[in-house]
């Protein structure tokens, strides 16, 4: 989107529309504004979206922090937690910038 060329998925078409493109634009603001400030090198695109996903990972595990917590109590958040973070799902697959980590 930031640099043209990019060729979505079938998911994405207008024919399907499977998945949403909020995620994809989501990833793409930061790039445009490193493009615009000319600070765009190749580290920087490579790493930026990582970056920016990891905000969403974060969101979601403070979100599900406090929804424990306040449901049904600190012990159980801990132990949710501890769950969470030892989940080989989460740690080889949630942190990479699919959108079905979002999801």
């Amino acid at each position: 989107m930031v640099y043209g060329g990019v060729y979505l998925p079938w998911e994405w078409s207008p024919e399907y529309q499977l998945r949403n493109t909020v995620y994809p634009y989501f990833l793409a603001g930061p790039l445009y504004i490193l493009k615009e400030l000319s600070l765009d090198s190749q580290m920087a695109v490579l790493l930026q979206p990582y970056l920016t996903h990891s905000i969403l990972v974060l969101a979601g595990d403070l979100f599900l922090w406090k929804s424990a917590k306040k449901y049904v109590g600190s012990d159980a958040a801990r132990i949710s937690m501890l769950l969470l973070l030892t989940s080989r799902a989460q740690t080889e697959f949630i942190i990479r910038c699919f959108t079905n980590g979002v999801e």
